[in-house]
């Protein structure tokens, strides 16, 4: 972890049967930011609940955290002390500290290029994969009890004459364990006419389009980071960046929006997802 990220870890809880509940007993240079109980789904007598945890790393160094089981009333007996998990905290660079401070916990970073040791992550993610080759260029994160990541990258079919798509990528790295993937998202059809073509970096003349279309639509600002195109009648753009909610929170929030040029005429806005429910 760097200073000011976010992680969260799930217990077992059978304080709505058995009594016996997972309680925090040790904590250092980690702050505990919010603490929730989720039911068993199953709706099964006696079945376990999940409790999680939110912490925030404060400072550089070795960070220190355990957990103990038992039911409140017995206390001091039938107390089982889990093992101290320790987590290793970076300092933060400036960007990474101004990105944390608009995340809630457990959130995902606005999109930002990515850096070598995201590269590492992507490369030894996809260590294995064969038929197509992909290059990242933004990426988002959440800090969970590891890391998930979404890359948006190009994509091309390994064969002559391919052309390169857009695609996300869905990342989990575990603590102490290599990196997987775990879904790919296609955004363009590979080779097809009229199709979206690869992501690139939002040129001027790409924001200047995206501020006009947003010209009196209130209650968000977007911000973009990449760009694909489609030509049709007029221009589709699909963007890559980071949607900030206008209210007291100022909320930020990775997310894939789209806009329409049309032949004569201003653009027009046309709608946003969250990156994080597309892949």
């Amino acid at each position: 972890m760097k200073i000011r990220d976010l992680i969260t870890i799930d217990r077992e809880s059978n304080r709505a049967s058995t009594g016996y509940d997972v309680f925090l007993v040790k904590l250092e240079k980690l702050a505990l930011v919010d603490v929730s109980y989720t039911p068993a789904p199953s709706g099964l007598i006696g079945a376990p609940g999940t409790k999680r945890f939110t912490f925030q790393a404060l400072g550089a160094g070795r960070a220190e955290v355990q957990f103990a089981r038992y039911r409140p009333w017995l206390v001091p007996a039938e107390v089982l002390y889990e093992d101290v998990l320790t987590i290793d905290v970076e300092a933060a660079d400036t960007d990474e500290i101004e990105a944390a401070a608009n995340i809630k916990p457990g959130g995902w970073t606005p999109f930002a290029k990515v850096t070598s040791d995201k590269q590492k992550v992507f490369d030894e993610a996809l260590k294995g994969l064969v038929g197509v080759d992909y290059t990242p260029l933004a990426f988002t994160s959440q800090v969970v009890n590891g890391a998930n990541y979404i890359f948006a990258a190009n994509a091309k079919i390994v064969y002559p004459g391919s052309r390169e798509y857009p695609a996300l990528l869905r990342v989990f790295s575990p603590p102490g364990g290599p990196a997987r993937v775990v879904n790919i998202q296609r955004l363009g059809v590979p080779g097809a006419l009229g199709a979206f073509g690869p992501f690139r970096e939002a040129s001027d003349k790409d924001k200047t389009a995206l501020q006009t279309a947003l010209k009196g639509h209130a209650g968000s600002g977007y911000e973009a980071v990449l760009t694909s195109v489609q030509v049709v009648a007029g221009l589709n753009y699909r963007f890559i960046g980071t949607q900030t909610l206008v209210d007291a929170q100022a909320d930020k929030y990775p997310v894939l929006f789209t806009v329409y040029q049309p032949p004569a005429g201003s653009p027009v806005f046309t709608g946003s997802q969250k990156i994080y429910d597309l892949v």
